[in-house]
């Protein structure tokens, strides 16, 4: 693209009841800066910044060259339930255990907007594994909490554990004293962005204010505007289609974690 791309990234641990599920929220935007300032919108349109199953290979492939690479430098702990790691021809069986799996990288649209979507990774840059709200009952050696089964659509269901077993699932997810929880990168670096952010608005707004704000109208029988506002999946509810110039999307989401 030939232009600076940026990023938020915010890390979280923990998934149904209080499991060890480590996996990071990114906030990427849908181009980058070059070097003059301008703002260069995505190659293709209509499309994440990478292909996400593409990505997903990528992102397998350099970790676990990271992870050899470790490995060899000895900078690696191997558990004692792991020790025949220790092996070198065992760490490769083990690498190529990995490179078999697949590997996930979800990727979704902001479809509520900039406000609803940094909101929600937001979130979770100062939440713990439980909050007190969804504990249930303390009775004896057993700790009740609400849990949400997503494989039945969301629905709240109460799981009991042991106090010890409790205890030691809450505190997998403390992390290590002076670890990053959340990194910026790219154009939106603490050290960089509000120089960049400036930039990115002022050419989007330049872009913005010669884009022609008239549309010319088409006619279209009674019949063909039934069809456009009636719902394509269940051919009864009433489909409004509201048309949001894309410049504005981005610069909207650039003022608005801009922190102005």
């Amino acid at each position: 693209m030939g232009a600076q791309l940026g990023f938020i990234g915010v890390l979280h641990t923990w998934g149904k009841g209080l499991c060890y599920h480590i996996h990071w929220h990114f906030i990427v935007p849908g181009g980058g800066l070059t070097e003059d300032g301008q703002w260069i919108d995505l190659p293709y349109s209509d499309k994440f910044i990478f292909p996400p199953l593409a990505m997903s290979k990528v992102i397998r492939a350099r970790f676990i060259k990271q992870l050899r690479k470790a490995y060899n430098k000895k900078q690696l702990i191997i558990p004692d339930s792991c020790e025949y790691l220790n092996d070198a021809a065992m760490f490769e069986y083990f690498l190529n255990d990995l490179s078999s799996d697949k590997w996930i990288n979800y990727a979704k649209p902001p479809f509520g907007g900039p406000e609803q979507m940094v909101k929600y990774v937001g979130r979770y840059t100062h939440r713990v594994a439980l909050s007190n709200n969804r504990l249930t009952d303390i009775t004896g050696n057993k700790i009740s909490f609400y849990v949400k089964n997503y494989k039945k659509g969301g629905v709240k269901e109460t799981m009991t554990l042991s106090a010890n077993e409790f205890i030691r699932r809450f505190l997998l997810h403390f992390l290590p004293k002076r670890f990053r929880k959340i990194r910026y990168g790219g154009f939106l670096a603490r050290s960089v962005y509000a120089q960049k952010l400036e930039q990115a608005r002022s050419f989007l707004t330049r872009e913005a204010s010669k884009s022609p704000m008239d549309k010319t109208e088409t006619e279209i029988t009674d019949y063909e505007n039934d069809a456009i506002e009636r719902c394509p999946k269940c051919q009864i509810g009433t489909m409004r289609t509201i048309d949001i110039d894309k410049k504005s999307r981005v610069r909207n989401w650039l003022a608005y974690i801009g922190f102005s």
